[in-house]
């Protein structure tokens, strides 16, 4: 009997050493693949509940991961804010209601809600519907008159909206907006176009939505061909007004919409409350402002309160929603180190990393969302990120659900599709010009659960073969 136990007790353990072995050898593999051969890689596969390294290859090489670094932002949020976090926008006023009239200013004050006002979350409220509930507030308390201003009050977070590493050419699109402490319509607009059927022409455009006073463009786009997609990019820094469209969008006979980002979304939301009063006869004197001092105490006229922090990073993760990340990080600023900027959320991330057991060195995060070129990040600073999430189970539950899916959702939804790991992968990818990174956990076949993370930069060509390849290596690594 003694014999039989020691017999499958060394299969098991021979079984276990031919699996790491064989995956050590596909990780080889792959680093030898032909586009591959000037680039840079990090990979590491940790077993999450015996700690151990079952393959890697440079795993503490610092490379950028693009848009992974978001798995450090909405975890630590997650963890330390809660689920149930909300963030709440008040409208308030100051002075006196005399006779109908409100002798002092209407405040919009912020707390960095990056869903208000947004088309996309399905438990947010849109921006006429926000509209609608402010000016129901107002009216209730008998106001029919404003000699003062409406004030976005700002104070919440500091005044710098961008990370000081972005790039210019993102500056202006949507992807790329500023994080503000009163935010609205994700920070986004609509540009549309009519789209001409002739290569080379210069497509007009037609409006905005939601309408943004005083937003100019200088157009320099153009036309190409029928199939081309969306390669139109728009430029301009936060606050200004004159943006300069170029790139091309495909031809054809209808409309095409891409999006950009509102040069100044809290003083939009003032000006969009005061055209709506004043379309209720209710009339201002003052004019629609933003502040960054903070707000004197008043009479509270109405609160909206935000989803909770799991839907808001369920959107960030799933959607990859760089806005979100932003506003995430600025908030575990706020509330842990008592400022709202990116410096000092950065910094809380970094204390807790290393208050939570993981080596920091060679870690140069430089924003929330990923979108920062200088950002440094090894395979393994991922995995340690896992494996402390993981042994937090409420918050490795939570996390996990915020993940896109092998073969179902996200960026996941086209991989692994039709085989044994689909369903079994919640992986966060990044992607940017000569990068790809994908992160998470793998439930496996023989029911462990694996963390892992495979990051390359300066591959050459094409994105699609170096996909393939990582795919085929995320396949082996659920079939350990």
């Amino acid at each position: 009997m003694k014999h039989l136990f020691l017999m499958a007790a060394l299969s098991m353990i021979f079984s276990s050493i031919m699996g790491q072995s064989i995956l050590q050898k596909k990780v080889n593999a792959f680093t030898k693949v032909t586009n591959l051969a000037s680039a840079n890689i990090s990979i590491d596969v940790k077993d999450l509940n015996s700690n151990k390294s079952l393959a890697s290859f440079q795993s503490n090489k610092s490379l950028s991961p693009a848009s992974s670094v978001k798995l450090f932002t909405t975890a630590i949020a997650l963890d330390k804010l809660g689920e149930d976090y909300t963030f709440d926008t008040e409208l308030r006023y100051s002075g006196m209601i005399e006779a109908g009239t409100l002798n002092g200013n209407l405040y919009i004050i912020g707390s960095g809600d990056p869903s208000l006002g947004s088309d996309q979350m399905d438990a947010g409220l849109r921006i006429n519907a926000l509209l609608e509930k402010m000016l129901q507030a107002i009216k209730a308390v008998g106001i029919n008159k404003v000699n003062g201003h409406i004030v976005s009050d700002v104070s919440c977070f500091d005044s710098a909206v961008i990370p000081p590493s972005w790039p210019w050419i993102d500056l202006g699109n949507y992807y790329a907006c500023g994080a503000h402490g009163l935010n609205l319509h994700e920070n986004l607009y609509y540009l549309f176009f009519d789209q001409s059927p002739k290569i080379g022409a210069t497509p007009d455009c037609c409006g905005t939505d939601p309408d943004i006073p005083n937003l100019t463009f200088i157009n320099e786009l153009e036309t190409a061909g029928p199939n081309s997609g969306d390669n139109a990019y728009i430029y301009g820094a936060p606050y200004t007004y004159t943006k300069f469209i170029r790139g091309t969008i495909p031809a054809g006979n209808g409309s095409f919409k891409i999006k950009g980002s509102i040069p100044d979304p809290p003083l939009l939301m003032a000006q969009l409350l005061k055209k709506e009063l004043e379309k209720s006869d209710i009339q201002i004197s003052g004019s629609a402002r933003t502040s960054f001092a903070k707000s004197p105490k008043g009479n509270s006229l109405f609160i909206h309160e935000s989803p909770g922090l799991q839907d808001i990073v369920n959107r960030t993760n799933l959607k990859s929603v760089n806005l979100y990340a932003e506003i995430l990080l600025k908030t575990l600023g706020k509330e842990f180190k008592q400022d709202g900027s990116f410096n000092q959320g950065l910094e809380f991330i970094n204390e807790y990393l290393k208050n939570n057991g993981c080596d920091t060195k060679g870690l140069f995060l430089m924003d929330g969302s990923g979108l920062s070129p200088n950002t440094g990040v090894s395979a393994s600073h991922f995995t340690q990120l896992l494996k402390v999430v993981f042994d937090k189970k409420k918050l490795y539950n939570n996390f996990k659900k915020s993940l896109p899916v092998s073969g179902q959702s996200g960026s996941m939804k086209r991989l692994l599709i039709n085989t044994p790991a689909a369903g079994n992968l919640f992986v966060k990818s990044g992607s940017m010009e000569r990068v790809r990174s994908y992160t998470g956990f793998a439930s496996t076949q023989s029911g462990k659960t694996l963390g892992f993370s495979i990051i390359v930069n300066n591959y050459e060509g094409s994105s699609r073969p170096l996909i393939k390849e990582i795919e085929k290596l995320m396949l082996e690594i659920y079939k350990l």
